[in-house]
């Protein structure tokens, strides 16, 4: 998603506010089963369409992913209306309306009353038995991957395209590098890269893979992990900490550290093994600690508004920073140290059996 979600705050959370599914007023609350129904859209203009096979496997993937992501706790129940539903307007007409906000908010009525008129329980006010809805438009004419509230647009139909944009959905920020050009790897003269954590869904959108999940982070905003899997390092010491590998349905135990900076501001440190078999610079992070820095300054959100807005997830490139994020993860034997906070974090060991690896990491502040 590219959009400039201000665009969106003002424009588009207002007119879902009526929207009868719309259960969460925070973090925490992406658990249970959510029901999801993907429209499928052309206009008079498109010269070709996603098909329905296409969108009934890629939201099965989606579904199975997610459930394996959320370790089951948050369950999916996809449902594809089996036709292509035509707009009432060209895709000229929705591509000429300058508000990105007015354009969404124009595609999702026309789609949400084309579904409902083939006999679908949607109306463009209240989403009834579906909880999300995936809007599947042809890519030749309106390439858009985005979201509004509880609705996606999506031309680009693989699982990880899909998956980034419900994680919006699911109050998620993209997931970023501290991009860094003097060599220290938290310099204060970095800048933020949105889309720069190479691991992640929500920071490589259009993955052709499996490997790619929602961070540790995510995770826990979500409610798929619970506080005590979250080892927090808040207070002066030396602190040695045994964490499961987070990207697997099976994880169990403690799965991070959490290392509070200054107010409104934690590293998240955690491990990872998806990237094990890959030949790049990625695999690297199979036998590191993944280090990221979390800025959270405002308080939680209200209901129908975009709590991720200002919370900002990113990488530390602890080993070639502003060269190659790919080995950003910490190997064993080596140690990030944050000077400014007297934070130091260090790899110890790593060890296990698949699915059950570990890394062992040692703090000191």
């Amino acid at each position: 998603m590219k959009t400039t979600i201000g665009i969106l705050l003002t424009g588009v959370a207002a007119a879902f506010s009526a929207n009868g599914e719309v259960k969460e007023t925070g973090p925490r609350q992406m658990v249970g089963t959510k029901n999801v129904l993907a429209i499928l859209v052309q206009t008079p203009d498109s010269s070709n369409v996603n098909s329905y096979a296409a969108t009934i496997s890629a939201m099965n993937l989606v579904a199975s992913r997610t459930a394996q992501s959320s370790y089951n706790r948050l369950i999916l129940h996809p449902e594809v209306v089996p036709s292509v539903l035509m707009l009432p307007h060209t895709a000229a007409y929705y591509n000429a309306i300058k508000s990105t906000a007015a354009k969404y908010e124009a595609l999702r009525v026309d789609a949400v009353n084309a579904a409902s008129q083939v006999g679908y329980a949607i109306t463009p006010s209240d989403y009834m038995n579906y909880d999300r809805v995936v809007i599947v438009l042809p890519r030749s004419t309106l390439n858009i991957n985005d979201y509004a509230y509880h609705t996606v647009f999506v031309g680009n139909i693989i699982s990880t395209c899909l998956m980034h944009e419900l994680g919006h959905d699911w109050l998620f920020q993209h997931s970023g590098l501290w991009k860094v050009t003097d060599g220290n790897p938290i310099s204060p003269n970095g800048t933020l890269m949105p889309y720069g954590d190479e691991f992640d869904i929500m920071g490589d959108t259009f993955a052709l893979d499996t490997a790619h999940d929602y961070n540790l982070y995510h995770k826990y905003w979500a409610g798929w992990i619970d506080d005590s899997q979250v080892a927090t390092v808040a207070t002066k010491g030396t602190y040695t900490y045994t964490i499961s590998r987070f990207d697997n349905v099976n994880a169990v135990g403690l799965l991070a550290i959490k290392i509070p900076v200054s107010t409104g501001r934690d590293y998240w440190v955690s491990f990872m093994r998806n990237f094990l078999n890959w030949t790049d610079a990625q695999r690297t992070s199979a036998f590191g600690a993944y280090i990221l820095r979390v800025s959270y300054p405002h308080t939680p959100p209200v209901q129908n508004q975009f709590p991720f807005i200002d919370n900002r997830v990113e990488l530390i490139d602890t080993q070639t920073p502003g060269a190659n994020p790919g080995d950003a993860c910490l190997p064993v034997g080596k140690t990030f140290n944050d000077a400014v906070n007297g934070i130091t974090i260090t790899t110890v060991a790593q060890g296990g059996t698949a699915p059950f690896e570990w890394i062992k990491i040692r703090v000191k502040r």
